[in-house]
């Protein structure tokens, strides 16, 4: 199992603001790795909101997307963005 941090809906994004993300490896043997530099980092919409290789996103413009990663064929959990409108 992966688990992306923080693991909380971020509702209140500004344009421009920055999310560090995180991901935690769960293995069989009970034990946990941060895989943080190994997954692959996806946004469902890049242009709101984009995200790195480090885990490192972006809020690109109003919009909701979800943030996730995928390691070794396995998806996480998904973490929803609402940026908000600066109007």
């Amino acid at each position: 199992m992966i688990n992306v941090n923080p693991e909380y809906f971020m509702e209140n994004v500004s344009v421009g603001d920055v999310i560090n993300y995180s991901a935690i490896g769960y293995y069989s043997d009970n034990s946990t790795l941060d895989i943080t530099e190994a997954v692959l980092w996806l946004s469902s919409d890049v242009r709101i909101v984009t995200v790195d290789d480090s885990g490192i996103a972006v809020a690109l413009k109003y919009g909701k997307a979800n943030i996730y990663a995928l390691h070794g064929g396995i998806y996480s959990n998904i973490q929803k963005i609402n940026i908000k409108n600066s109007n």
